[in-house]
């Protein structure tokens, strides 16, 4: 038996955003069956791109017998059926953005729980095992 690894992931897209999480989620879901879901939750965009749509972000919570490399990979391929592009970031219009933030208890992305909406997501999200943040 494969060993099972504990993922937190964060979805986000300011361009069609409601068709392209919903999206997102059922491939996600049919990966992962006992993908935990936070709050879909509306943020301003930071940093360059302010004035852009909003974001809706969330975050999901499942187990994986994937290697780290194998998820990234399937993630990356779950934004670009959703319209990512290498040029999306530049525009500020982001279809779809998934980062893995956590696999096991390994922090990927510590500077992310400093973000303003990443603050919001994580409170709201119950499921979400609160000692994988003690080194954030």
């Amino acid at each position: 038996m494969k060993e099972e690894h504990v993922c937190l992931i964060c979805l986000g897209s300011n361009s069609n955003a409601t068709f392209h999480l919903s999206r997102a989620r059922n491939m996600l879901y049919s990966m992962f069956p006992d993908i935990h879901w936070g709050e879909a939750t509306e943020t301003e965009a930071e940093g360059d791109h302010t004035g852009l749509p909003p974001y809706l972000n969330q975050l999901a919570l499942f187990h994986s017998s994937l290697d780290i490399a194998e998820l990234k990979t399937k993630l990356k391929q779950i934004e670009k059926i959703n319209g990512r592009t290498a040029n999306s970031k530049d525009s500020g219009l982001i279809p779809l953005d998934i980062d893995l933030l956590v696999y096991d208890k390994q922090l990927l992305k510590p500077q992310d729980f400093k973000k303003r909406y990443m603050q919001l997501l994580i409170r709201d999200f119950t499921s979400f095992p609160p000692d994988l943040l003690k080194n954030a």
